[in-house]
């Protein structure tokens, strides 16, 4: 599991922190952290590279302070980790101003139509006019597996009545689907074996009769190290754009996987991280390790929530509400619902410096919604302070629920507490960007200086046991 390797290299680096620091706590970290990544399924010429660089990089009696070989060891560790899973290229990225094809080829069970969907859908929220072929003429319920995970989305299909050549599906749907408008076609095909020469000549004759801008391999993490045979296998038939990596949360191999593709300088573009629509992640080297060290990855919690495709009205009446005291119940739980649809949280939380999933109970979170629903329309719309003066009200709730009155209390008092943070938050200024406003605390002219002193602030103002996330940003300035 990623979790696990993220652990086994966190704490090989905390446990050097915590020592006298010699070079035989050296070892040992260094140690750590490669059997870490054997675990992961890295191969053993990588794992060793790394252990050498490390070795050469760091000299830890040219550093005066403790301090500073901490931060100079957990920097070339770092960097190290970046260097093994880049490729050294960009991938493919479509542009609304062009039109543009991707052919979707991957190994049979890889979970490649899922993706196809979970790309539509990501691409639908960013403001593109997507449409999906349907060429897998091969697999029975193909067709009806695309089209219940688009539905509701306005994704537009192509799905064939009569014609079983996936060459002839490709190129008359992408033809119909350009014609309607759309800027961004996906053609998903049968899955293929390395060792069927028919249907990667098949494969071809997709590729000769749609000329697609880009095709993009998609692999499933748990094969590991040989996800690189496999991509060179397709590469030797179509150019490849970029990769995708699926199911990378039940398995430990992704290390592996990851590493194995960047050796064929393909570039990785996404990650699968569970079975939701909404569960794919751009991957970026650096984000990725910062996540697996704990140093969090910010520039993918940004496109979560830009993802969630909020206008700047609502984003407006929202900060409205907040400010005049008027935040609901309900507005709230519109808020839990959008983080919902982010993904697991424990996988949002390791996005943001210094947290993790060990400080979340999920369970605890999604009963939270249950609660909510058990509520009438006229109960959300309040403060809560109708739950305090009626226990008929919460032992009703509760009841609905499935919990107990004091479970209904704990969860009206996390809204009232949260409610009363933002409230702070949105009187001052400089934090109003943080709430969605058009000024405050994003703006790009700010100085190191002032950065600092805007999140001492803000920490202030945090519920216990959020501090720690803010100490984490210290870094950055």
């Amino acid at each position: 599991m990623l979790s696990d390797l993220g652990a086994g290299i966190s704490n090989a680096l905390q446990g050097f922190f915590g020592s006298k620091e010699g070079e035989k706590e050296l070892n040992d970290a260094i140690k750590k952290i490669t059997t870490s990544l054997l675990g992961s399924n890295v191969n053993t010429r990588v794992v060793l590279n790394v252990r050498k660089r490390i070795l050469e990089r760091f000299k830890p009696q040219d550093i005066p302070t403790k301090s500073a070989k901490e931060k100079a060891l957990q920097k070339i560790v770092f960097e190290e980790l970046c260097a093994i899973m880049d490729s050294g290229k960009e991938p493919f990225k479509p542009k609304k101003k062009e039109v543009s094809t991707v052919l979707f080829v991957g190994l049979q069970g890889s979970g490649k139509t899922t993706t196809c969907c979970k790309y539509a859908k990501y691409y639908k929220q960013r403001g593109f006019k997507v449409g999906i072929v349907c060429a897998d003429t091969f697999r029975a319920g193909a067709y009806e597996q695309v089209k219940q995970n688009v539905q509701g989305m306005n994704i537009e299909l192509y799905i064939p009545s009569d014609s079983v050549n996936p060459a002839h599906v490709a190129r008359a749907g992408t033809d119909k689907l350009k014609a309607s408008g759309c800027n961004l076609v996906l053609v998903d095909t049968s899955g293929r074996h390395t060792q069927e020469g028919e249907l990667f000549d098949e494969m071809e004759e997709i590729v000769a009769a749609i000329d697609p801008t880009a095709s993009i391999f998609v692999v499933d993490a748990s094969i590991g190290q040989t996800a690189e045979i496999h991509a060179r296998s397709f590469m030797s038939r179509v150019k490849l754009g970029s990769v995708i990596i699926t199911k990378t949360d039940g398995t430990k191999n992704i290390g592996g996987a990851l590493c194995s593709v960047a050796e064929t300088k393909t570039p990785v573009a996404f990650i699968g991280t569970g079975e939701g629509m909404n569960h794919i992640e751009s991957f970026n080297p650096k984000g990725f390790v910062g996540r697996l060290m704990g140093l969090g990855d910010i520039s993918s919690f940004a496109e979560k929530i830009e993802g969630l495709n909020i206008s700047q009205e609502k984003q407006e009446e929202l900060i409205g509400k907040i400010k005049a005291g008027e935040f609901s119940i309900g507005d709230f739980y519109d808020q839990y619902k959008r983080i919902l649809e982010l993904g697991p949280i424990g996988q949002l939380l390791s996005l943001i410096p210094g947290l993790n999933s060990s400080m979340f109970n999920e369970k605890e979170f999604k009963k939270m919604g249950t609660i909510f629903t058990a509520m009438t329309k006229k109960e959300l719309k309040t403060n809560g302070e109708v739950f305090i003066r009626s226990l008929s009200r919460l032992v009703r709730v509760a009841k609905g629920s499935g919990v107990t009155p004091t479970q209904v209390r704990d969860a009206i008092n996390t809204y009232r507490m949260m409610a009363q943070m933002f409230q702070k938050i949105s009187s001052n200024p400089m934090f109003a960007g943080l709430l969605g406003g058009q000024n405050g605390a994003n703006d790009k002219n700010i100085t190191p200086d002032a950065a600092r002193s805007q999140i001492n602030q803000l920490k202030k103002m945090m519920p216990p046991g959020f501090s720690s996330m803010f100490d984490q940003f210290d870094k950055f300035f």
